[in-house]
């Protein structure tokens, strides 16, 4: 409660030295659950009570006046939790803290499948959606600190938090809602692995994380899920470390993602609107990697049951 109206506050120095400060006192405590429960309660708080302390704001604002000043409002509490999240991380000398690794796969990242309570489920998504704003900003605060060679404990933040249940369930449904946590992840992979001077092995890890996906349930992903991890392979392709490898990546893409979506390879005998955009955003990758299905293509189905 103390620290909510100056994580918020209009001042980023304020902002800014609030979040070292607490920072300092949430890495005092011993377990991982109740970092991330004190992460939550703080951002369901700050998140939720922009309207309620907007610091040195005239009274009696009124429409766009107003409405330009919730907007600033709103863009100063996510501005102060991104610095939380990253004050949590931060080390010295273009470092992260010696439990970076711990921090962010145990408290920060899971922030973006955590549960959001609130009166609506409109409100539940408009939070969980700040919130994955805020963690997106923090990654890319981290992002500008760090040095490339002491990125290891963000890695290994983001693939952890890449191969759990959460993303899993995810990438095996075909229809129903997709979390912006989910999309949120995805976004962040893509942008990190657009880096310069990324670590030796990462991008064979993260080939190793897409290489456990059925390409049938790729066929069938929810487009909105889809197209954040088309852009992971994009960043993949480009970010290969040898030049070898871009081929055998294209090949393996074609053969995972965009063979199941070859017209009479398990098509639909009545496309959907998703079925469309699912195919639109395949073959523009297709396009991209210059890939073509080989002559004869067998429709994929699915293993018979012994």
């Amino acid at each position: 409660r103390m620290y909510g109206p100056l994580l918020r506050h209009r001042r980023d120095f304020v902002r800014e030295f609030a979040a070292e400060t607490y920072a300092f006192l949430l890495r005092k405590l011993p377990v991982a659950d109740q970092l991330l429960a004190a992460l939550q309660q703080v951002m369901q708080q700050v998140l939720g009570g922009n309207g309620e302390h907007q610091q040195d704001e005239p009274a009696g604002n009124e429409g766009i006046a107003g409405q330009q000043g919730s907007s600033a409002a709103d863009a100063h509490a996510r501005h102060g939790l991104a610095q939380l999240c990253f004050q949590l991380v931060k080390g010295v000398k273009k470092r992260l803290h010696s439990r970076a690794d711990e921090l962010l796969s145990s408290a920060v990242l899971p922030l973006l499948f955590a549960p959001c309570p609130a009166p609506t489920p409109d409100a539940a998504d408009a939070l969980a959606s700040a919130i994955c704003d805020v963690i997106g900003t923090a990654v890319e605060l981290i992002l500008r600190h760090v040095s490339a060679a002491h990125s290891g404990p963000l890695w290994d933040g983001i693939l952890a938090t890449a191969s759990g249940d959460e993303l899993a369930r995810q990438l095996q449904q075909s229809s129903g809602p997709v979390s912006a946590g989910a999309r949120a992840l995805l976004a962040m992979l893509a942008r990190c692995l657009s880096l310069p001077h990324l670590l030796p092995g990462v991008t064979g890890r993260v080939w190793g994380l897409l290489g456990g996906l059925s390409p049938v349930r790729l066929a069938y992903l929810p487009p909105a899920l889809l197209e954040p991890l088309l852009d992971v392979v994009r960043a993949l392709l480009l970010a290969s470390e040898y030049g070898e490898q871009v081929q055998h990546a294209a090949t393996l893409v074609g053969q995972r993602v965009l063979l199941p979506m070859v017209p009479g390879a398990a098509a639909p005998a009545s496309p959907t609107a998703d079925d469309e955009r699912r195919a639109e955003l395949l073959m523009a990758l297709a396009a991209e990697l210059a890939w073509a299905p080989p002559p004869v293509c067998v429709p994929l189905r699915p293993p018979l049951g012994r």
